[in-house]
């Protein structure tokens, strides 16, 4: 009988460490989804009342969060609309107003939705060389945003009192998707805004990685991951690249970017 309560015991510690796991997720998954509410809010209303530079700003950071919210690409389309026929109408070249128009086309397209191809299509034929140039180079990333935008709004990393985009971020580096792990790198080295976790996760990954490479995509991210650390996280991440930049088996273009 004192061994089928000792195991009683056991089991009863293990079923209510359970439950704490699985309400702690609930708890993070009730913050996320307010999380992104209010950033989905926040963006409808810059969109709503931002022009210019600030306009273009925020253009921006809708295209590196991942988003697919369909309220939030109509409201794209509301300022894109605007912004396209202007151009259109515009007699003499206006250097601005074809920016304003390639950048919020990449917004739209950013969303990863099937609509966006209607957009650039719409460009292509109604616009001159320049801005017709960059929209059909922009025809083959819708569907690499979608899979971009699937991978970052993946839940498993994200803690409550984290920065939205800091789980959005760990997806991506995490990612075996090595274009898409070079595209979060590439922004992060943008933003220098990390977390301190995100440096923790990229210093995991090319411990792991360092010595494996599987192909040129994968070379590169790591790459990145060198040179993202020894931009922006150098004091904590320097014995680490220091011991990379002398190890001669590790591949030579991640030694040079861990120098």
């Amino acid at each position: 009988m004192k061994k089928l309560s000792i195991v009683a015991f056991f089991i009863s510690i293990t079923f209510s460490g359970l439950a704490l796991s699985l309400e702690t997720k609930s708890a993070d998954l009730n913050a996320l989804s307010k999380a992104r509410e209010a950033e989905i809010n926040d963006f409808s209303q810059r969109l709503k009342s931002e022009t210019g530079a600030a306009l273009l700003a925020t253009a921006d950071l809708i295209t590196g969060s991942g988003i697919s919210d369909l309220g939030l690409l109509k409201e794209v389309e509301v300022v894109l609309d605007k912004v396209f026929t202007k151009h259109v109408s515009n007699r003499k070249k206006d250097k601005r107003v074809a920016e304003e128009l390639h950048r919020l086309l990449r917004t739209h397209a950013s969303f990863g939705s099937p609509t966006s191809l209607n957009y650039i299509n719409k460009t292509i034929n109604q616009t001159k060389k320049a801005v017709r140039t960059r929209a059909r180079r922009l025809k083959p990333k819708v569907s690499w945003f979608k899979e971009r935008n699937s991978i970052m709004q993946q839940a498993d990393h994200y803690e409550a009192l984290q920065h939205i985009m800091t789980h959005r971020y760990i997806n991506l580096i995490l990612s075996n998707n090595y274009s898409v792990r070079r595209w979060g790198l590439e922004e992060l080295s943008r933003q220098e805004n990390a977390e301190p976790i995100v440096f923790e996760t990229m210093r995991k990954v090319l411990k792991n990685e360092m010595l494996q490479i599987q192909n040129d995509l994968h070379l590169d991210s790591l790459a990145w991951i060198c040179k993202t650390l020894a931009r922006s996280d150098a004091e904590n991440s320097r014995e680490l690249l220091e011991s990379i930049a002398k190890n001669p088996r590790i591949h030579k273009k991640i030694r040079k970017y861990a120098r």
